[in-house]
């Protein structure tokens, strides 16, 4: 590909809402949009959008505001531009149109024996365009069915049901289904409450709130940190059981999802107060490491993704030692609005309560008025929790140091290697979209106060430039005599190795390795050992 030609960078959002007036952001490299008479953008898979307007914000951002119609199909658009000066520029599969859904419920409860009137609201729907009568009904997990007795149309958005609660009905939560033969059927899971609003909530009542649990994924920890983040400021409807005891609670409905996910934003009012702010991580605090349900996939490595890594800062460390850990996210910038992680550090000569994780200096923000962060230390179990959101909605861009662990060597110890590792991590932007991370599996930080170990007493390695893009000079102090270094990706995979070394330097080009985070083994005549970093832009 050209890298001259032009092209599409960014497109923000990236997803469309059927029958919702939609504007997006694009931006784009090696473009004259200010030049143009006129620009054309449209989406196209088959049906053709066109935006409604266009309006050129600089030479390579336009805004396109679009309305796909609800009758068109679901799934990816190709985006394309046209301005008469370039070729049209297309950004295949670049925006994702949502599929019909519904979004709320009203009223959401009711006892057995009422006879009440339901409206559902959903986006994207066609309940107004189906040739066939829709249908409305409740049901339970038990497989307990309550048909609508009729059906009043409204708009394409909004449909009425008529409803009997039989007296003898099961109590309990129920989803509320729609069907024609456009959208076909449609579901809004655990959205109905037949029966007291004081029911307590059990495994089978799967939508109660938790408070702690705010992105309700079975734990109360530091992702849920980056659901206030996301929704800070965002109201809805209090909860009756206004408490942070650890249990389940019914609560309506709020009228949105938290961002990107179909969890009611309910969930994020962790303290039940009917707004979602900086007093929500009280029950985060008070509940960390509760359970309720189900745990968080496990990490995958993948080449493509930016690097979460370690760079260890203090010089000499030796028993009694305070060791400083960067934690570093990115080695070119890449757009956080959050990143919640877990180290793992093994515990065995380290002091008991000399642990710390402090966020000073993050990239992400330097002030504590448009952000959080929380840490949660478990020396007993080796896990220091760390997460760190903004509150803004605007995402910050860079790289490099996000949070600074300490801890001190027990005074007692002597030649011992310390394993430091990531065991999960989370990053997102402002828009919801999750951020992956490569993750550092072990630093390993060696304590020799007895200079024994004559590697790292007479060695002096100086890596330069470091990270490197074209090549880079390792400089180890003094000359070698048959040494071997081995390159070791995060994976633990060694993808070079360099043998038979008798210089004092070797130099290390790109073009023999991919972008990333590597470890430097060094293998002398008396199989000594040291390990660096180095990074490959």
């Amino acid at each position: 590909m050209d890298p001259n030609a032009p092209r599409v960078v960014a497109i923000a959002p990236d997803t469309l809402d059927k029958n919702v007036t939609e504007t997006l952001e694009i931006t784009c490299a090696n473009t004259n949009f200010t030049q143009a008479s006129s620009t054309t953008v449209w989406l196209d898979n088959g049906y053709y959008v066109y935006s409604t307007t266009e309006t050129v914000v600089n030479d390579t951002v336009i805004q396109a505001t679009f309305n796909v119609p609800s009758s068109n199909y679901s799934g990816y658009y190709n985006l394309n531009i046209y301005d008469g000066i370039n070729a049209t520029i297309i950004e295949s599969n670049g925006v994702y149109v949502n599929p019909p859904r519904l979004t709320s419920v009203s009223p959401n409860s009711a006892e057995p024996g009422d006879t009440l009137q339901i409206t559902i609201s959903g986006v994207g729907t066609n309940f107004n365009q189906a040739s066939q009568t829709t249908s409305i009904w409740l049901e339970d997990s038990g497989g307990n069915s309550i048909y609508a007795s009729a059906i009043t149309l409204i708009t394409d958005e909004s449909i009425v049901g008529d409803f009997i609660i039989p007296s003898n009905t099961v109590e309990g939560f129920y989803d509320l289904n729609t069907y024609n033969n456009t959208d076909y059927t449609l579901t809004l899971s655990n959205a109905f409450l037949i029966g007291s609003n004081t029911v307590a909530c059990t495994s089978w009542y799967p939508d109660c709130v938790w408070p702690g649990d705010a992105n309700y994924d079975g734990i109360a920890n530091m992702y849920d940190v980056l659901q206030l983040g996301l929704n800070y400021g965002d109201t809805g409807p209090a909860r009756d059981a206004i408490t942070i005891d650890w249990n389940g609670y019914y609560a309506d409905n709020w009228a949105d999802s938290i961002v990107m996910s179909t969890v009611n934003k309910k969930h994020a009012d962790c303290n039940g107060d009917g707004t979602i702010g900086y007093d929500d991580i009280a029950p985060i605090v008070d509940n960390y490491g509760n359970l309720h349900s189900k745990r968080r996939n496990s990490y995958k490595y993948n080449a493509s993704n930016p690097d979460l890594y370690f760079e260890i800062l203090t010089g000499d460390i030796a028993p009694g030692t305070t060791v400083e850990v960067s934690i570093m996210a990115g080695t070119s910038t890449i757009s956080l609005y959050g990143l919640a992680f877990k180290v793992i550090l093994e515990m065995e000569s380290v002091e008991q309560g000399s642990v710390q994780l402090a966020f000073d200096g993050s990239w992400i923000s330097q002030s504590d008025t448009n952000a959080f962060s929380l840490s949660n230390v478990d020396e007993t179990a080796g896990e220091v929790d760390g997460v760190i959101v903004r509150t803004d909605k605007n995402s910050s861009n860079g790289f490099g140091k996000i949070a600074t662990l300490t801890f001190t060597i027990d005074s007692s110890v002597i030649d011992t290697v310390i394993d430091i590792g990531f065991g999960e991590s989370e990053g997102i932007e402002s828009d919801g979209d999750t951020v992956v991370f490569n993750q550092d599996t072990t630093t390993q930080v060696i304590t020799d106060p007895t200079g024994t170990q004559e590697i790292n007493t007479s060695f002096k390695l100086t890596i330069i430039p470091n990270p490197f893009s074209d090549y880079t000079t390792i400089s180890f102090g003094r000359q070698l005599n048959n040494a071997s270094i081995e390159l070791i990706d995060l994976t633990g995979r060694i993808v070079r190795t360099y043998s038979k070394i008798n210089t004092n330097n070797i130099k290390i080009y790109k073009q023999e390795l991919s972008k990333g985070i590597y470890l430097i083994k060094i293998l002398t005549d008396n199989q000594s050992l040291y390990l660096e970093k180095l990074v490959v832009k």
